[in-house]
Protein backbone atom coordinates (compact mmCIF):
# COMPACT_ATOMS: atom_id res chain seq x y z
CA UNK A 1 0.00 0.00 0.00
CA UNK A 2 1.55 3.31 -1.05
CA UNK A 3 1.26 6.63 0.78
CA UNK A 4 -1.74 7.89 -1.24
CA UNK A 5 -3.70 4.68 -0.60
CA UNK A 6 -2.98 4.97 3.14
CA UNK A 7 -4.22 8.59 3.12
CA UNK A 8 -7.43 7.57 1.31
CA UNK A 9 -7.95 4.66 3.71
CA UNK A 10 -7.68 7.01 6.73
CA UNK A 11 -10.08 9.50 5.14
CA UNK A 12 -12.65 6.77 4.36
CA UNK A 13 -12.33 5.46 7.92
CA UNK A 14 -12.79 8.82 9.66
CA UNK A 15 -14.78 11.07 7.31
CA UNK A 16 -17.40 11.15 4.55
CA UNK A 17 -16.04 11.53 1.01
CA UNK A 18 -18.02 14.14 -0.94
CA UNK A 19 -16.23 14.03 -4.30
CA UNK A 20 -13.29 12.27 -5.91
CA UNK A 21 -11.76 12.92 -9.34
CA UNK A 22 -8.60 12.64 -11.40
CA UNK A 23 -7.67 15.35 -13.89
CA UNK A 24 -4.82 15.98 -16.28
CA UNK A 25 -3.12 19.39 -16.42
CA UNK A 26 -0.38 21.12 -18.42
CA UNK A 27 2.88 21.39 -16.50
CA UNK A 28 4.78 23.26 -19.24
CA UNK A 29 4.75 24.02 -22.96
CA UNK A 30 8.21 23.75 -24.52
CA UNK A 31 9.48 26.04 -27.29
CA UNK A 32 8.95 23.26 -29.86
CA UNK A 33 5.25 23.11 -28.92
CA UNK A 34 5.48 19.90 -26.90
CA UNK A 35 3.09 19.92 -23.93
CA UNK A 36 4.32 18.31 -20.71
CA UNK A 37 1.39 16.79 -18.78
CA UNK A 38 0.82 15.95 -15.14
CA UNK A 39 -2.06 14.40 -13.21
CA UNK A 40 -3.93 15.59 -10.15
CA UNK A 41 -6.02 13.29 -7.97
CA UNK A 42 -8.46 15.24 -5.78
CA UNK A 43 -10.57 14.00 -2.88
CA UNK A 44 -13.01 16.34 -1.11
CA UNK A 45 -14.39 15.18 2.23
CA UNK A 46 -16.33 16.32 5.27
CA UNK A 47 -14.23 16.24 8.44
CA UNK A 48 -14.68 17.48 12.04
CA UNK A 49 -12.78 20.67 11.02
CA UNK A 50 -15.19 21.22 8.13
CA UNK A 51 -14.93 20.63 4.40
CA UNK A 52 -11.41 19.61 3.34
CA UNK A 53 -9.58 18.60 0.19
CA UNK A 54 -6.43 16.53 -0.42
CA UNK A 55 -4.53 16.51 -3.71
CA UNK A 56 -1.92 14.16 -5.10
CA UNK A 57 -0.02 15.93 -7.88
CA UNK A 58 2.21 13.81 -10.14
CA UNK A 59 4.46 15.44 -12.72
CA UNK A 60 7.74 14.67 -14.52
CA UNK A 61 10.99 15.41 -12.66
CA UNK A 62 12.94 18.45 -13.92
CA UNK A 63 16.47 17.39 -14.89
CA UNK A 64 17.77 20.83 -15.83
CA UNK A 65 17.46 23.80 -18.16
CA UNK A 66 18.28 23.99 -21.84
CA UNK A 67 19.00 27.38 -23.40
CA UNK A 68 18.17 27.75 -27.09
CA UNK A 69 19.56 30.87 -28.77
CA UNK A 70 20.70 32.15 -32.13
CA UNK A 71 24.02 33.91 -32.77
CA UNK A 72 22.36 36.78 -34.63
CA UNK A 73 22.01 40.22 -33.07
CA UNK A 74 18.54 40.57 -31.60
CA UNK A 75 18.01 36.82 -31.88
CA UNK A 76 15.53 35.05 -29.70
CA UNK A 77 16.69 33.30 -26.51
CA UNK A 78 14.46 30.56 -25.09
CA UNK A 79 14.88 28.63 -21.85
CA UNK A 80 13.26 25.20 -21.76
CA UNK A 81 13.21 22.83 -18.83
CA UNK A 82 14.40 19.29 -19.52
CA UNK A 83 11.99 16.71 -18.08
CA UNK A 84 12.67 13.06 -17.29
CA UNK A 85 10.56 10.68 -19.40
CA UNK A 86 10.34 8.07 -16.63
CA UNK A 87 11.00 9.78 -13.26
CA UNK A 88 8.03 11.44 -11.56
CA UNK A 89 7.65 13.86 -8.65
CA UNK A 90 4.68 13.41 -6.33
CA UNK A 91 3.35 16.26 -4.15
CA UNK A 92 0.59 16.07 -1.54
CA UNK A 93 -1.42 19.15 -0.59
CA UNK A 94 -4.18 19.61 1.98
CA UNK A 95 -6.77 22.40 1.83
CA UNK A 96 -9.56 23.57 4.11
CA UNK A 97 -12.66 25.39 2.85
CA UNK A 98 -12.81 28.98 4.13
CA UNK A 99 -16.45 30.10 4.26
CA UNK A 100 -15.54 33.80 4.60
CA UNK A 101 -13.29 33.83 1.52
CA UNK A 102 -15.40 31.30 -0.37
CA UNK A 103 -12.24 29.47 -1.47
CA UNK A 104 -9.81 26.71 -0.53
CA UNK A 105 -6.93 27.68 1.81
CA UNK A 106 -3.82 25.50 1.82
CA UNK A 107 -2.95 24.10 5.22
CA UNK A 108 0.57 23.80 6.58
CA UNK A 109 1.89 20.65 8.24
CA UNK A 110 1.55 22.27 11.67
CA UNK A 111 -2.17 22.93 11.11
CA UNK A 112 -2.93 19.29 10.30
Amino acid sequence: MDKWERILFQIEKRAKIIDSKTEEFDVDVLSNGEVIKGTKEVVIFSAPKGKMKVEKITKPRVLGKKIISSKRVGGRVVEDFVYSPEEKVVLFKVYQWDKEKGDWVEMSLEQI
